[in-house]
Formats: C-alpha cells, sequence, structure tokens
C-alpha cells in the first residue's frame, strides 16, 4: 500500500474512528428542581436574538410592577394563562398566611394560661371555619381539576420567551399537606430575612407588626429564638419563587447570564423587586457569553436602564468589544470592582472604537481586580483613559506601552501577571508609583546564544530594578516576599550557552536582598542544540544552571537539533522537560550514524524498570515531529540503537508527523520504535515539491519488526504525487481516487474490512478517506 501512496493527500483511518468534522454548536441547559420548582435556562444557536433589547429596556416602567407579558400586549397565547396564574397566586399567598399563622397559634396554646371554658368557646368557633375551609378545599380541587392538559406543560414551549416559571403540585395531596405545614409568608415587601423564624415573623405580622404587642407574639418570637440556640435547622419552607428570601434570589443571577436572569423581573411583583434590589439584585453582576455578542451588538442606545447601572462584577465572553457592553461598564464606574474578560481566540487588532477626547477620562474608584484576557479590551481601555487608583490585581496577555502609562495612577497595585510585558519607560515609570507591588510575571528578556552574543535587555532591566528598589529597598519593607517572573525569548541550550552570567548576577545579588524570588520560563519553545561539532562544554552552575533547569521544565515544546556533538552529561540533572508535549527532532544535513551519535546517552534514560518504564526526561510528551531529510533507511543502525532507545520512552506519544522523511520506508522503521498499541495520528508530509517521497527505498524483505510493532493508527495522511494521475480535470481525477480506493483495500483486506471509503476533490487538494476496521 505504502508504495502506491507517494502532491495531494490521502488520508487511511483504522478502526471505527472517523476524520473529524466541525461539530455543531449544542444547547446547554442550568436546571434547579426542588419539590416542584423548577429554574431553567436554555441557550442555543437559534431562538434567542430577539430578546435582548428586551433585557436592557427592561426596567423603562416607572410603577414598580412586572412588564406585561406578551400575550396580554398582543392578546396572544398568555393573555388568559397569565390572569389564571395571578388568582392562583393569590390564592396560594392567602393559604401561606392561614398555615404561618396556625403554626404560630400552635406556639401560643403551650404558653397560654390554662382557661377550659375559653378554649372550649374558641374551637367550636374554629370548627365552623375548619367546616369553611374543608368545603373551599374541595371546591378548590374540583375547580383546578379543570385546567386544560396544555396549561399544565411545565416545559418551556417553542416560541415561549418566557423562559421562568414557578410551578405548583397543586394535584399532589402529600406535597401539598408538606408544604402548607412549612410554608413562609411571602408579602409583598422586602421583609423576608434570611435570620428570621417562618413563625415570628408570621407571629408578628398577625399581631400588628410588632414584636411587643402582645404576650403571645412575644411568647412566639421568644419560642423561635429558643429554637435556633438549640441548633435546630432553619425551615424556609418549599422552594419556589414567592417566598425567597432577598440573599437567595440574588444567588441565583450567578447561575445565568444577564439576559437570562432578567426573566425574574417578570414574574410578579414580589420577585422583580428582590431580583432588582440593590443590595441582594440579580443585576448586581453583569455576565455574557459569545454566542450573545451578535445580540448585544444590534443595541445603540441604552435608555432607561436603571438596574444596569450599578454594576459590581462583570464577566465579559465577546469575539468583540461590543459598544453597548463598554458603554454599560462606564455607567457602572463608580460601583464596579471585577472585571473578567475572556480571551478571544484571534484576536487582531483593528476595528476599535474611537479614542476619547483628552481629559475627559472615566474614573473606576473601586476596580480592585481585573482579568483581561483579550488584546482589544485592551487597547478600548487605554483609547477610553480609564482611570484605575484601586485596581490591586491585574491579569492580562500582553502589557505595552500605552496601557503602561495608564497604570501610572493605580498607587494601590500589587500584582501583575501577563505573558510578556515590554520592559519599557513608560512601564518603569509606573511601576516606580507602587509602593504595595509584591508580583509582577512575563518580564520579557533576550539572552546571549551563539547568534546573539550580549544580554541586551541588561540596560532595561537595571532600569525597572531602580524603579522597585525605591520602594523594596526600604529596611522595613525587606521581610515581604516578592517574585520577579522573566519570560526569555528563544532560549536555546548549546555550547555558548552561559555568556552574559556576570551581567546577570547583580540583579540575583539584588533580589536576593530585597527577598525576591526569581522565575524564569520560556515564551514559548527551548531549542537544544546537539547539531555542533566543535566540543561538549559543561553545563553551568549557580544562576544560569537554575535558570536552564527551570526554562526546561516550564518548555511546553522542544526543538532537538542532532547530527553534532551531544550535550555534557552534566546537563542530565538540569534538562528535564516535565510539560513538553511536543517535539520537534531536526537533523543538520548529515548522515544517519551521525544523527544517532549526536544523541546524548542520559537523554534515552527512564524513570523505572521493565519495558513500559517511561522517559526521564519527556513523560508527558504527545506529538513528535520528524525532520530527517538526510536519513535514508540502509544508513539506520539496527535496533536497539540510542535513537531507538529514545522513541521507545515517549509513552504519552499520540501523534507522529514525518516532515521531509526521504521513504516510507524511513517512517516504518521510525514507528516501529514506538512502544504503543495505537496513535491517533500519522502524516507523511513530502520534502518539497522538487522532492517527493522515495518509493523505491522500500525493501524487497519487509522486516517482520514492523508488522509485529508499529502501532494501530487511527488516522494516517500521505502525499500523492499529481504525475499518478492519468486526466487533468476533477472527473478524471475523482475516478483514479476510486481505483486507488479498491487497491489500497487490495492491500489490507486480509487484516482489515473496509467499513467506510470516500474521495473527493478539491481547489487545494484530492483528499482519499478510508474507515478500516481490524479483523
Amino acid at each position: 500500500m505504502l508504495t502506491k501512496l507517494s502532491g495531494s493527500t490521502a488520508r487511511l483511518s483504522g478502526g471505527f474512528s472517523s476524520l473529524s468534522t466541525p461539530r455543531s454548536f449544542l444547547a446547554h441547559k442550568l436546571a434547579l428542581r426542588r419539590n416542584g420548582f423548577c429554574l431553567r435556562r436554555e441557550a442555543g444557536s437559534y431562538g434567542q436574538s430577539e430578546v435582548v433589547d428586551s433585557v436592557l429596556a427592561m426596567d423603562s416602567s416607572s410603577d414598580g410592577g412586572p412588564a406585561a407579558s406578551r400575550g396580554k400586549e398582543g392578546g396572544g397565547l398568555y393573555g388568559d394563562k397569565d390572569s389564571l396564574r395571578d388568582v392562583i397566586d393569590q390564592i396560594h399567598s392567602v393559604t401561606s398566611r392561614m398555615a404561618a399563622k396556625t403554626e404560630a397559634a400552635d406556639l401560643q396554646i403551650s404558653d397560654a394560661e390554662s382557661n377550659t371554658e375559653a378554649c372550649v368557646s374558641l374551637a367550636a368557633r374554629l370548627s365552623g371555619v375548619l367546616e369553611t375551609l374543608t368545603d373551599a378545599d374541595s371546591t378548590l380541587s374540583n375547580e383546578l381539576a379543570q385546567i386544560p392538559p396544555d396549561a399544565q406543560n411545565k416545559e418551556r414551549t417553542d416560541g415561549d420567551g418566557r423562559l421562568v416559571r414557578w410551578l405548583y403540585n397543586i394535584h399532589d395531596e402529600a406535597s401539598k399537606a408538606a408544604y402548607l405545614s412549612k410554608a413562609v409568608s411571602a408579602g409583598d415587601g422586602k421583609g423576608s430575612q434570611v435570620g428570621a423564624s417562618p413563625a415570628a415573623a408570621a407571629a408578628a405580622s398577625s399581631g400588628g407588626g410588632s414584636v411587643g404587642n402582645s404576650g403571645a407574639t412575644a411568647a412566639a418570637a421568644a419560642a423561635a429564638a429558643t429554637r435556633q440556640q438549640t441548633g435546630s435547622p432553619q425551615d424556609y419552607g418549599r422552594p419556589c419563587l414567592p417566598g425567597l428570601p432577598e440573599g437567595v434570589v440574588g444567588h441565583m443571577g450567578a447561575f445565568f447570564t444577564t439576559r437570562t436572569a432578567t426573566r425574574l423581573t417578570r414574574v410578579n411583583k414580589e420577585t422583580r423587586q428582590k431580583a432588582t434590589d440593590s443590595t441582594y439584585g440579580v443585576f448586581r453582576q453583569f455576565a455574557m457569553t459569545r454566542d450573545e455578542t451578535s445580540s448585544y451588538e444590534k443595541i445603540r442606545k441604552l435608555r432607561d436602564v436603571k438596574h444596569l447601572v450599578n454594576i459590581r462584577a462583570a464577566h465579559v465572553d465577546a469575539s468583540d468589544v461590543v459598544p453597548c457592553v463598554a458603554e454599560l461598564l462606564e455607567k457602572s464606574a463608580e460601583t464596579l470592582e471585577e472585571l473578567h474578560v475572556s480571551p478571544v481566540p484571534s484576536d487582531p487588532i483593528f476595528g476599535l472604537p474611537v479614542a476619547r477626547a483628552p481629559g475627559d477620562a472615566t474614573r473606576f474608584p473601586k476596580l480592585t481586580q481585573a482579568n483581561i484576557q483579550s488584546e482589544k479590551w485592551l487597547w478600548h481601555i487605554s483609547n477610553r483613559r480609564w482611570a484605575l487608583p484601586a485596581l490591586r490585581s491585574l491579569h492580562a496577555p500582553h502589557v505595552f506601552s500605552n496601557f503602561a502609562s495608564l497604570l501610572s495612577t493605580s498607587t494601590k497595585m500589587e500584582r501583575l501577571e501577563a505573558e510578556y510585558i515590554m520592559c519599557e519607560a513608560d512601564f518603569t515609570a509606573a511601576v516606580a508609583n507602587w509602593p504595595n507591588l509584591t508580583t509582577i510575571t512575563g518580564i520579557e528578556i533576550q539572552m546571549p546564544d551563539k547568534f546573539r552574543h550580549d544580554l541586551k535587555d541588561l540596560g532595561r532591566i537595571n532600569d525597572l530594578k531602580d524603579a522597585l528598589n525605591q520602594h523594596w529597598g526600604k529596611p522595613e519593607s525587606k521581610v515581604v516576599p516578592r517574585k520577579l517572573c522573566f519570560v526569555v525569548s528563544d532560549p536555546m541550550i548549546d555550547d555558548e550557552y552561559g555568556q552574559g552570567e556576570d551581567d546577570l548576577r547583580g540583579i540575583a545579588e539584588w533580589a536576593a536582598e530585597v527577598h525576591c524570588e526569581l522565575e524564569w520560563r520560556p515564551r514559548s519553545g527551548l531549542t537544544v542544540d546537539c547539531g555542533e561539532t566543535w566540543g561538549a562544554p559543561r553545563a553551568p552552575t549557580g544562576l544560569y544552571g537554575e535558570i536552564a533547569k527551570q526554562l526546561a521544565s516550564e518548555a511546553t515544546e522542544v526543538d532537538l537539533l542532532l547530527g553534532g556533538i551531544p550535550l555534557h552529561r552534566s546537563w542530565r540533572d538540569k534538562l528535564i522537560f516535565t510539560h513538553a508535549k511536543y517535539i520537534d527532532i531536526c537533523d543538520t544535513e548529515t548522515s544517519a550514524s551521525d544523527v544517532v551519535a549526536s544523541i546524548p546517552e542520559w537523554l534515552t534514560e527512564r524513570e523505572g524498570e521493565g519495558q513500559t518504564a517511561a522517559s526521564r526526561h519527556f513523560p508527558a510528551l504527545e506529538h513528535i515531529h520528524l525532520r530527517l531529510y538526510d536519513v535514508v533507511l540502509s544508513e539506520l543502525p539496527s535496533a536497539p540503537s540510542k535513537l531507538s532507545r529514545f522513541i521507545a520512552g515517549l509513552r504519552a506519544v499520540r501523534k507522529v508527523t514525518l516532515a521531509t522523511v526521504r521513504s516510507f520506508a524511513v517512517g516504518c522503521e521510525l514507528l516501529s520504535y514506538l512502544p504503543l498499541p495505537s496513535l491517533e495520528e500519522v502524516s507523511f508530509r513530502p520534502p518539497g515539491h522538487d522532492h517527493p517521497i522515495d518509493s523505491s527505498d522500500w525493501p524487497e524483505d519487509v522486516p517482520a519488526e514492523w508488522s509485529l510493532r508499529c502501532p494501530h493508527i487511527e488516522h494516517m495522511t500521505c502525499p500523492v504525487e499529481d504525475d499518478e494521475w492519468q486526466g487533468q480535470d476533477q472527473a478524471a481525477r475523482l475516478t483514479d481516487l476510486r481505483s486507488l480506493v479498491l487497491e489500497c483495500f487490495e492491500h489490507l483486506k486480509a487484516l482489515y474490512t473496509m467499513a467506510e471509503g470516500c474521495c473527493w476533490v478539491q481547489h487545494e487538494g484530492n483528499y482519499l478517506s478510508m474507515k478500516l476496521v481490524a479483523k
């Protein structure tokens, strides 16, 4: 099969795994259910854009009541249903108050004076009330049984914009009895407090609103206090929206975006008051998701949004700087305390809002924490000249010059964490104004190597040290622990590593004096150069030795250059790539024997004993990218060799890319070194258009190790030469692809069953896909 697959691309997949395809966005739900209460949020790809205008115009009414439903406004689907719900709500409120009063009365009986005549008289009168209530209960049950079946549907129907419902299982006698024995007086005001007893509250309300108005109410309150002191659990009754304390309603807002939480304002007057409360309400937080971006973008002006101007915490996950959202944040400048902006993939800086005129900055006096992972938002904040005097913690992908100037007024700054920070004059000037600073991560630095023979960033690092020393160098502040994290651009471990140590030694000594820890991590990957042919010096000790150790530990990508002299054994304990997921192994235009000889012996060591032991230096490697153009099969030494032992220890590998290999035979030999039962993906890539993969290197006698040791491959991609196609148009190429499918299957049918095969011709290439199932 491999001799025939040698321009375009053919893909083979084994097992039942098929080619990856884009997945549609799945609707997600958040549901809370208990004793008949249901609050559900549904978000999908469709059906929400029409809600946003009503979300931000939700509070335009000034009467304090809920906004009218759409059914009533237009005489539509929900007009009659809403009136029926209102009547049921009123009945529920009456029964709740009655249950609370009887519970309070039960507490009064135990403390009342023993008066047989009065008790008998009262019992006789209450018997008449009980008979009336029994008749009313029977009548209510008969009437509720007449509700049409559709009106009892508890699920949201298509087109229903009211996503919040409160449900009562009236026909469930057990639930009704449990509820009536535990209910809380709902009321219309804000009097429900989290720490108040239901009995005490009911007693107070029945006695005229004052606990001291009668001995009975005082006794009820004392009994309730006794219950709390004995540690008995507080019971607030069945969890439904009417009667929930303000604090509970406020916490519910954490489960929804602002658009969804807006429905709470349309339930009833009481729930609206609690939802919009300035102390406990749900609009103290603002939250939006990326799928809501387009709906918010349709809003050009904000009018009468009185409950979205006191935001305390904002969580923004948007694909762009939405003007409506940015204006909301600026309207809440006096109250905003936290701001979180999610990262945006492919975040180019264009189409940004126009910069604010000089002298018209917006002050955020309470904003203490900001986690802004979008470059667009950073530019927006800089252009609008936000003033952040209370900022204590900032997380950002990058701190550029203009943004650094803005931070010069943030005199309370304690932590600044970024992916990288250019240590320029504006940033250094801002740092000089931060007396409480303890942590900076992301300071960019370039270290000397064979291409850069001096530490050109030393001057800027010294300027930063002088700015920090104004505060850190004071005797009274030297006991405070601090940390500086440097990000090294394009670090390389080679025979030149260690130059410039004298320049950095002064920084290290100063850091020790001011109780500051120094950390080092690569900005991207780390290069290990074993491709040079002039000596292998020992690994440095001291500061540069520690830097190398930290760079290796933090690197997620490693480039390994082979073909020269292996690194000295003294590097063994410093170069352990704990977090490396990707390695690019490249030769330096040398023979296969030179490539194998240049691998350090200590790099083949494993952690543990036996064939299943993983590599000591690459325990988590998942993707191998091999670029060995000058290696031919006949020159590869027989296994075991340093190359085979090194690859054999990579037990976490899932993907292999064979780029610029000269032949398929070399690829099969390298794959046989992996001690894995399967691989998710293998890709063959030709060295170039002028250097196709050689098929003539295929041996007449295929080594038995290839069939025994090569892992099962779920997806394989191979190039097919353009000159192998008989036709030039798409139809002819498609015919050739079909023939290739059948030819490939002829080679594989002894071991596999072809569950599916397809081929397609596109402008960028011709593709073949086969789904194979092992017999």
